[in-house]
């Protein structure tokens, strides 16, 4: 804008609330009238507010794993299924926690729960990568 405000906001704890800092009005704008305006914002905020989660993650890939929780500092997550149990690195940020699976953690593929006091968070689903070809079991002679 003229006077050195950003034409749109975000806000909120979520990051969730979207603000236009100007009257949408025809006498007062144009931006509604040019489609070229219009269409990316909205695009634009769509995208953000709809960022979906991974359907799977590549089992011993480092990757990071945001979950939704209310968290202090010193409570912990796990991830379990039936055959296992595992204490995951994880970084408290804000309304959500970052996840860290590595090499070690998990070691099967499956889906797995994040829990905090024995409450399941969410589901998460490890596979196995499926561009690495699996070892043949044919020897040269």
């Amino acid at each position: 804008m003229s006077d050195g405000t950003p034409f749109a906001q975000i806000f909120g704890t979520n990051r969730n609330i979207f603000v236009i800092n100007a009257s949408l009005k025809p006498e007062n704008t144009n931006f509604t009238a040019v489609p070229s305006l219009i269409v990316p914002l909205l695009y634009s905020i769509a995208f953000y507010n709809n960022q979906s989660e991974e359907l799977y993650y590549v089992l011993g890939a480092d990757q990071s794993i945001y979950v939704q929780a209310q968290l202090l500092k010193d409570q912990i997550v796990r991830l379990k299924s039936k055959e296992a149990d595992y204490i995951p690195l994880q970084e408290i940020k804000g309304n959500k926690i970052l996840i860290t699976a590595g090499e070690e953690i998990p070691e099967k593929a499956g889906i797995y729960g994040v829990e905090y006091n024995k409450r399941k968070l969410r589901n998460i689903a490890f596979n196995y990568d499926r561009t690495r070809k699996p070892p043949s079991i044919y020897r040269p002679a």
